[in-house]
C-alpha cells in the first residue's frame, strides 16, 4: 500500500488524486498525529478493514464532494 501511494504521489498526473487507504493493520503510527511524518506517503483518509460497502461509499462521497 505505501509503495503504491508513494508511486502515485510521485507522478505528475496522479499526485493530487484523492486516496483512501484500507488496512487490516492498526495504522495509528505513522498516522497518529494530525499530519504523518514527512517521509511517509500521504493519503486523505485511512480506514480499517473490514468495512461495510455503505460506509466506504459515504467516505468516498465526502472526499469527492
Amino acid at each position: 500500500g505505501f509503495n503504491v501511494v508513494s508511486s502515485l504521489r510521485g507522478t505528475e498526473t496522479t499526485k493530487g488524486m484523492k486516496m483512501i487507504m484500507l488496512s487490516a493493520v492498526d495504522l495509528q503510527s505513522p498516522y497518529e498525529q494530525t499530519e504523518p511524518p514527512e517521509d511517509e506517503p500521504r493519503v486523505d483518509l485511512v480506514l480499517a478493514k473490514p468495512i461495510q460497502a455503505s460506509e466506504l461509499l459515504k467516505h468516498v462521497g465526502n472526499l469527492i464532494g
